[in-house]
């Protein structure tokens, strides 16, 4: 309820006319419905590339959960998080878990190519978990700003969403704890559908 309070008034909500504010506040709650990247609402799309050339999208997701880790090649956090990927990914197959890494940032500070995203995965011993190719583009610094970009203050950034696609659990920074509880989370509302 607060995040849509914050939607309204962000969406420029004025005291004019009840049906104009009836009329931003219906726009506000088909936009969270439609795409919200906040906890309880369903991922934004987008596109990126993955160390095959392949162009890939969020939806392709569709129907499994899935772990998106939000990292970039220069950060040591996110190269001690690569290290457990496959792990993860190999112990949650019965489950149908993907763990999506998606590199935002080279060694240098520029979007990977998929050299570098090769190079991830094999220091990483990543065989099967996705690994893709991102850009600042992708990102907001602003929590708030939820319906187009995801939000990222800090590296590693993780986001935890059931089968359809639903966030349920986000945390920022690396933390194996933080992460098993949130793969049970999701397995578990799996579970319960």
């Amino acid at each position: 309820m607060i995040n849509l309070a914050i939607m309204l008034f962000l969406t420029g909500c004025t005291a004019s006319s009840q049906k104009q504010s009836d009329t931003h506040a219906a726009v506000a709650i088909q936009q969270v419905e439609q795409c919200a990247n906040i906890i309880g609402g369903k991922a934004c799309n987008f596109s990126a590339v993955d160390a095959d050339e392949n162009d890939v999208e969020l939806t392709d997701l569709m129907g499994s959960p899935f772990i998106l880790d939000l990292s970039a090649m220069w950060c040591g956090p996110c190269k001690l998080a690569a290290q457990g990927v496959q792990d993860i990914q190999d112990a949650y197959s019965d489950y149908d878990l993907q763990y999506v890494t998606l590199i935002i940032e080279d060694t240098t500070g520029n979007p990977p190519n998929t050299i570098d995203l090769q190079f991830w995965k094999d220091q990483a011993g990543i065989t099967t978990a996705p690994v893709w190719a991102g850009s600042r583009e992708l990102l907001t610094p602003n929590p708030v700003e939820t319906g187009s970009a995801l939000y990222l203050d800090s590296w590693p950034t993780f986001y935890f969403f059931d089968s359809g696609m639903r966030m349920k659990a986000y945390h920022v920074g690396f933390n194996d704890a933080l992460v098993d509880e949130n793969i049970g989370l999701i397995i578990s509302d799996e579970n319960n559908e």
